[in-house]
């Protein structure tokens, strides 16, 4: 599941996704009330998350989508909060900064799902 709030880049994350790491795109969201109601639908193995969306902040994100789904593995992509051992002490599986390439994130990806 990719979690948002900008498509542009949901949509670079699902193609790079689908091409490189040959997963599937299960969910969408660009808010932290959408991820949480798909989260807890869908139940995905992991969960892409930005930090930075609108309607909560960087910390409540990430624990009410942990909440909503408990076993999907979160790696958080984002710009946002970089107290990454906060974040690790929490449940993330992995924490990386949008200023990276594609390429890593999918490793990164692939390798989370590897340690599942």
């Amino acid at each position: 599941m990719l979690v948002d709030d900008v498509a542009e880049v949901r949509v670079l994350l699902r193609t790079a996704l689908r091409l490189s790491a040959h997963a599937d795109v299960v969910a969408e969201a660009a808010t932290s009330t959408a991820a949480n109601e798909l989260a807890a639908i869908t139940r995905p193995d992991l969960i892409v998350l930005d930090l930075r969306l609108p309607d909560a902040s960087s910390r409540e994100a990430f624990l009410r989508v942990r909440e909503a789904s408990p076993a999907s593995q979160v790696v958080i992509y984002s710009v946002g909060d970089t107290d990454r051992s906060w974040y690790e002490r929490n449940g993330a599986a992995r924490f990386l900064l949008k200023d990276g390439d594609i390429v890593t994130l999918i490793e990164t990806i692939e390798s989370a799902e590897r340690d599942r």
